[in-house]
Protein backbone atom coordinates (compact mmCIF):
# COMPACT_ATOMS: atom_id res chain seq x y z
CA UNK A 1 0.00 0.00 0.00
CA UNK A 2 1.49 3.82 -0.90
CA UNK A 3 2.58 5.73 2.48
CA UNK A 4 0.03 8.04 1.02
CA UNK A 5 -3.14 5.47 1.08
CA UNK A 6 -1.84 4.10 4.88
CA UNK A 7 -1.53 7.56 5.57
CA UNK A 8 -5.38 7.95 4.98
CA UNK A 9 -6.24 4.58 6.29
CA UNK A 10 -4.69 5.59 9.64
CA UNK A 11 -6.47 9.27 9.87
CA UNK A 12 -9.79 7.08 8.96
CA UNK A 13 -9.03 4.72 11.69
CA UNK A 14 -7.81 7.95 14.11
CA UNK A 15 -11.40 9.88 13.09
CA UNK A 16 -13.36 7.10 14.30
CA UNK A 17 -12.14 6.57 17.64
CA UNK A 18 -12.32 10.40 17.94
CA UNK A 19 -16.11 9.99 16.68
CA UNK A 20 -16.65 7.41 19.16
CA UNK A 21 -14.81 9.24 22.31
CA UNK A 22 -17.02 10.12 25.38
CA UNK A 23 -17.31 14.31 25.61
CA UNK A 24 -17.82 14.17 28.71
CA UNK A 25 -15.26 17.18 30.81
CA UNK A 26 -14.31 17.83 27.24
CA UNK A 27 -14.28 21.59 25.76
CA UNK A 28 -17.19 22.67 24.97
CA UNK A 29 -19.63 25.42 23.18
CA UNK A 30 -19.68 29.03 24.88
CA UNK A 31 -23.49 28.57 23.71
CA UNK A 32 -26.16 26.58 23.38
CA UNK A 33 -29.93 24.91 23.43
CA UNK A 34 -31.50 21.87 24.86
CA UNK A 35 -34.93 20.83 25.68
CA UNK A 36 -37.06 18.02 27.00
CA UNK A 37 -38.82 15.40 24.88
CA UNK A 38 -37.64 14.00 21.28
CA UNK A 39 -33.58 14.32 20.34
CA UNK A 40 -33.35 17.64 22.84
CA UNK A 41 -30.56 16.32 25.13
CA UNK A 42 -32.91 16.91 28.45
CA UNK A 43 -35.01 13.88 30.20
CA UNK A 44 -38.09 14.91 32.33
CA UNK A 45 -39.93 12.84 35.19
CA UNK A 46 -42.38 12.73 37.89
CA UNK A 47 -45.08 14.19 35.99
CA UNK A 48 -45.50 16.23 32.32
CA UNK A 49 -45.37 20.17 33.68
CA UNK A 50 -41.80 19.92 31.99
CA UNK A 51 -42.73 18.73 28.75
CA UNK A 52 -41.37 21.42 26.42
CA UNK A 53 -38.81 22.97 28.84
CA UNK A 54 -36.27 24.29 27.36
CA UNK A 55 -32.19 24.81 28.97
CA UNK A 56 -29.67 27.41 26.65
CA UNK A 57 -26.43 28.87 27.68
CA UNK A 58 -24.12 31.39 27.20
CA UNK A 59 -20.70 31.82 28.12
CA UNK A 60 -18.54 35.26 28.02
CA UNK A 61 -14.74 35.02 28.89
CA UNK A 62 -14.04 37.83 31.36
CA UNK A 63 -11.47 40.43 31.47
CA UNK A 64 -9.67 38.47 33.98
CA UNK A 65 -9.32 35.78 32.76
CA UNK A 66 -12.54 34.59 34.25
CA UNK A 67 -15.75 33.27 32.43
CA UNK A 68 -19.45 34.15 33.21
CA UNK A 69 -21.98 31.65 32.71
CA UNK A 70 -25.35 32.32 31.87
CA UNK A 71 -28.32 29.67 32.21
CA UNK A 72 -31.67 30.57 30.70
CA UNK A 73 -34.83 28.06 31.62
CA UNK A 74 -37.46 28.66 30.00
CA UNK A 75 -41.26 26.54 30.96
CA UNK A 76 -44.46 26.02 28.34
CA UNK A 77 -47.00 28.56 29.24
CA UNK A 78 -49.11 25.48 30.86
CA UNK A 79 -49.68 24.57 34.11
CA UNK A 80 -46.30 23.79 35.53
CA UNK A 81 -44.42 23.86 38.97
CA UNK A 82 -42.17 27.18 39.73
CA UNK A 83 -38.77 25.79 39.28
CA UNK A 84 -37.58 25.44 43.09
CA UNK A 85 -33.73 24.82 42.92
CA UNK A 86 -31.28 24.17 40.01
CA UNK A 87 -27.85 22.23 40.15
CA UNK A 88 -24.79 23.04 37.95
CA UNK A 89 -22.39 20.25 37.67
CA UNK A 90 -18.97 21.93 38.88
CA UNK A 91 -15.22 20.42 39.18
CA UNK A 92 -15.21 18.12 42.14
CA UNK A 93 -12.06 20.09 43.15
CA UNK A 94 -14.54 23.22 43.67
CA UNK A 95 -17.52 21.05 45.36
CA UNK A 96 -16.28 18.28 47.13
CA UNK A 97 -14.98 20.29 49.02
CA UNK A 98 -14.13 24.12 48.17
CA UNK A 99 -10.30 24.21 47.73
CA UNK A 100 -9.02 26.22 50.37
CA UNK A 101 -6.02 27.02 48.37
CA UNK A 102 -8.57 28.73 45.92
CA UNK A 103 -9.09 31.32 48.29
CA UNK A 104 -7.40 34.36 45.58
CA UNK A 105 -9.36 32.02 43.07
CA UNK A 106 -12.96 31.08 43.89
CA UNK A 107 -14.76 28.34 42.12
CA UNK A 108 -17.75 30.98 41.53
CA UNK A 109 -18.63 34.51 42.46
CA UNK A 110 -21.51 36.56 41.87
CA UNK A 111 -24.37 34.60 41.49
CA UNK A 112 -27.58 36.44 40.09
CA UNK A 113 -31.11 35.23 39.54
CA UNK A 114 -32.84 36.82 37.34
CA UNK A 115 -30.42 39.90 37.83
CA UNK A 116 -30.88 39.82 41.94
CA UNK A 117 -28.43 38.25 44.08
CA UNK A 118 -28.59 34.66 44.30
CA UNK A 119 -28.26 32.13 47.20
CA UNK A 120 -26.41 29.01 46.74
CA UNK A 121 -24.71 26.23 48.07
CA UNK A 122 -21.53 23.91 47.23
CA UNK A 123 -21.95 20.34 47.33
CA UNK A 124 -22.09 16.38 46.02
CA UNK A 125 -25.36 16.56 45.02
CA UNK A 126 -26.53 12.73 45.27
CA UNK A 127 -28.88 10.58 42.97
CA UNK A 128 -31.98 9.65 44.67
CA UNK A 129 -31.74 7.74 47.77
CA UNK A 130 -28.21 6.27 47.35
CA UNK A 131 -26.43 8.34 49.84
CA UNK A 132 -27.76 10.10 52.99
CA UNK A 133 -26.81 13.36 52.74
CA UNK A 134 -28.34 15.85 50.02
CA UNK A 135 -30.43 13.28 48.43
CA UNK A 136 -31.79 14.27 44.57
CA UNK A 137 -34.91 13.52 43.48
CA UNK A 138 -34.74 11.25 39.77
CA UNK A 139 -31.22 12.11 39.65
CA UNK A 140 -29.02 9.21 37.48
CA UNK A 141 -26.29 9.85 38.73
CA UNK A 142 -24.62 12.25 41.52
CA UNK A 143 -23.80 15.84 40.59
CA UNK A 144 -20.66 17.47 42.80
CA UNK A 145 -21.77 21.15 42.13
CA UNK A 146 -23.55 24.37 42.74
CA UNK A 147 -27.24 24.36 43.81
CA UNK A 148 -28.98 27.70 43.19
CA UNK A 149 -31.97 27.35 45.96
CA UNK A 150 -34.42 29.71 46.92
CA UNK A 151 -35.59 30.85 43.62
CA UNK A 152 -38.38 32.94 42.83
CA UNK A 153 -42.18 31.83 42.04
CA UNK A 154 -44.54 32.32 39.55
CA UNK A 155 -42.19 33.23 36.80
CA UNK A 156 -42.01 31.19 33.30
CA UNK A 157 -37.90 32.59 32.58
CA UNK A 158 -35.26 32.08 35.08
CA UNK A 159 -32.27 33.37 34.49
CA UNK A 160 -29.54 31.86 36.73
CA UNK A 161 -25.50 33.13 36.31
CA UNK A 162 -22.35 33.38 38.64
CA UNK A 163 -18.77 33.54 37.44
CA UNK A 164 -15.95 30.84 37.21
CA UNK A 165 -12.66 30.83 36.60
CA UNK A 166 -12.53 27.50 34.65
CA UNK A 167 -13.12 27.15 30.49
CA UNK A 168 -16.37 25.26 29.65
CA UNK A 169 -16.56 22.10 29.55
CA UNK A 170 -19.27 19.29 28.77
CA UNK A 171 -20.91 18.21 31.93
CA UNK A 172 -24.06 18.06 34.02
CA UNK A 173 -27.56 19.90 35.03
CA UNK A 174 -30.01 19.46 37.08
CA UNK A 175 -33.75 21.35 37.29
CA UNK A 176 -36.30 20.37 39.96
CA UNK A 177 -39.84 21.66 40.92
CA UNK A 178 -42.08 20.23 43.06
CA UNK A 179 -41.97 16.27 42.60
CA UNK A 180 -41.20 16.94 38.83
CA UNK A 181 -37.34 17.63 37.68
CA UNK A 182 -34.97 17.60 34.52
CA UNK A 183 -31.89 16.44 33.91
CA UNK A 184 -29.25 15.72 31.10
CA UNK A 185 -29.22 12.25 29.34
CA UNK A 186 -25.68 12.25 29.48
CA UNK A 187 -25.93 12.09 32.99
CA UNK A 188 -26.98 8.77 33.26
CA UNK A 189 -23.97 7.94 31.50
CA UNK A 190 -20.70 9.81 31.70
CA UNK A 191 -18.98 7.64 28.85
CA UNK A 192 -22.03 8.94 26.45
CA UNK A 193 -20.52 10.33 22.83
CA UNK A 194 -23.23 12.69 21.99
CA UNK A 195 -22.24 15.80 22.84
CA UNK A 196 -26.07 17.04 22.43
CA UNK A 197 -26.44 14.80 26.04
CA UNK A 198 -24.70 17.37 27.97
CA UNK A 199 -24.38 20.90 28.95
CA UNK A 200 -21.76 23.01 29.15
CA UNK A 201 -20.60 23.89 32.97
CA UNK A 202 -17.46 25.27 34.49
CA UNK A 203 -14.02 22.93 34.08
CA UNK A 204 -11.64 23.02 36.74
CA UNK A 205 -9.65 26.17 37.82
CA UNK A 206 -6.44 26.51 36.79
CA UNK A 207 -3.90 25.88 39.83
CA UNK A 208 -2.83 29.81 40.07
CA UNK A 209 -4.70 32.68 39.37
CA UNK A 210 -3.73 33.89 35.81
CA UNK A 211 -2.83 37.23 35.35
CA UNK A 212 -5.50 39.92 34.05
CA UNK A 213 -5.66 40.16 30.35
CA UNK A 214 -5.91 44.19 30.77
CA UNK A 215 -2.66 44.39 32.90
CA UNK A 216 -0.79 41.25 30.52
CA UNK A 217 -1.90 43.58 27.83
CA UNK A 218 -0.45 46.47 29.25
CA UNK A 219 2.27 44.74 30.09
CA UNK A 220 3.33 43.41 26.73
CA UNK A 221 2.66 46.97 25.25
CA UNK A 222 5.23 48.78 27.90
CA UNK A 223 7.98 45.94 26.57
CA UNK A 224 7.09 46.77 23.05
CA UNK A 225 7.84 50.16 23.71
CA UNK A 226 10.86 49.93 26.01
CA UNK A 227 12.56 48.04 22.95
CA UNK A 228 11.17 50.57 20.22
CA UNK A 229 13.06 52.78 22.51
CA UNK A 230 16.14 50.94 22.69
CA UNK A 231 16.35 50.49 19.50
CA UNK A 232 16.26 54.50 18.65
CA UNK A 233 19.00 54.82 21.12
CA UNK A 234 21.10 52.67 18.85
Amino acid sequence: MPHCAKLLALLAICARIAAASAVYDTSASFTGTRSTGGSGGLIDGGGHGYDGLMLSWSIVSLPDWTYNYTYTITLQPHEAPAVSRAIVDLSNDCSIPARPSYAQLPCDSNPLVNGAPGFTILGNWCAGTQCAANPVPGLANAIAGLQFVELPHNVRTLTISFNAPGAPVWGDFYIAGGLQYVYNLGNANHLDTNVFDFIAVPGAPPAVAPEPKTVGLAGAALLLLGLIGKHRRK
